[in-house]
């Protein structure tokens, strides 16, 4: 194996702690269907979906981490699934914004900026204690478009 992928090896962390010989569950958890939740009606609401899809999507966002952590379930697949819908929802957010505004391509932009925070932060270990940059920029773009009304 190249030195590279040693290291990319070695730096994968387990999905979950088990026993020995015991399998991984891979079954996903109540937290994880929440956050699958958070990105169907994130993903519905930024190609043109209602409104209350992205309302419903922020709040699912918003409760996933906290069933997990209320129910003492978290692991590294359900903080991996949640950071991943935030990366893949908060390029589409912003491109619904820009649309909102007229300047689709300016928002755009603002993704890789936007991105590199997020897994900076991430790496980081640092979490918001409520809603993440995809969930305000979703709102932002949820008030731009009530004004245009």
């Amino acid at each position: 194996m190249t030195p590279a992928l040693t290291h990319f090896a070695r730096s994968q962390a387990p999905l979950a702690k088990v026993g020995a010989g015991v399998a991984p569950s891979l079954v996903p958890g109540a937290a994880d269907l929440v956050s699958l939740v958070s990105f169907a009606t994130g993903l519905w609401w930024a190609v043109g979906g209602p409104t209350w899809a992205g309302i419903v999507s922020i709040a699912a966002d918003e409760l996933d981490g906290r069933i997990a952590r209320a129910t003492n379930t978290t692991s590294e697949r359900g903080s991996a699934l949640d950071w991943g819908i935030d990366v893949a929802l908060t390029p589409l957010s912003l491109l619904r914004l820009g649309e909102s505004a007229g300047h689709p391509n300016v928002a755009l932009l603002a993704a890789v900026p936007t991105l590199y925070a997020q897994a900076h932060l991430r790496a980081e270990g640092w979490r918001p204690p409520f809603l993440s940059a995809r969930a305000l920029i979703m709102l932002s773009a949820m008030a731009f478009e009530r004004t245009l009304r």
